[in-house]
């Protein structure tokens, strides 16, 4: 192997650690075990919604190397700096952060632009009002089929008292498919976690 070429097999050890806080509440290899298992939905272009310090940006522009450019999105503009911060020389033509207001993202992505976007413990801080104007606006950047990957907390699990919805299987698929949205998979998983994949239908809404 190539010095310095990572070696996606061993991503749970040698690249979790590179950008792992190490929190105990750190839900990042739940999500990468969830990623990996669905990864034949990681591709072309990606967007991470709410990425905070790139924690998953940088992972996944590692391992799936065919990805033509993934994007972070945050309105934290220190998380968007520490995250410029830490990007690696050989991947600044592939990542791109930008301090965007997910409220506002029509007036930052062209239309149909976006293969797959994901969306990790990002939703649930979000009234549902807004959430339906958020979500008319991914569906608008997304590309015909494409797919967005989402992990919220099931039902009240973690609640920091910033949780403005809470969700389980039933009420997530229904929100989705009522914005536009196929359910491809939507089930609890570990760490009292709720996870799903959907699919956006253009022709629908």
């Amino acid at each position: 192997m190539e010095k310095n070429k990572r070696d996606p097999k061993r991503f749970d050890t040698e690249l979790f650690g590179w950008v792992n806080t190490n929190k105990e509440d750190d839900y990042s290899s739940e999500t990468w075990a969830y990623i990996m298992l669905n990864k034949e939905y990681i591709k072309g272009t990606v967007m991470d919604i709410g990425c905070a310090v790139g924690l998953h940006v940088i992972p996944l522009a590692t391992i799936f190397e065919d990805l033509d450019l993934v994007y972070g999105i945050d309105i934290n503009q220190e998380a968007i700096d520490c995250s410029n911060s830490r990007l690696p020389e050989e991947l600044k033509d592939k990542v791109k952060y930008y301090k965007v207001n997910v409220l506002d993202l029509e007036n930052y992505q062209e239309e149909s632009s976006i293969d797959t976007m994901v969306s990790f413990h990002t939703m649930e801080h979000f009234p549902e009002v807004d959430l339906e104007d958020i979500f008319s606006q991914i569906k608008r950047a997304l590309k015909n089929n494409g797919h967005i990957i989402i992990i919220i907390p099931y039902e009240h699990a973690h609640n920091d008292g910033n949780h403005k919805t809470f969700w389980n299987e039933t009420s997530l698929s229904e929100f989705m498919e009522k914005n536009g949205f196929e359910t491809i998979k939507c089930n609890k998983i570990q760490n009292n976690n709720l996870a799903g994949i959907f699919k956006n239908n253009k022709e629908t809404i």
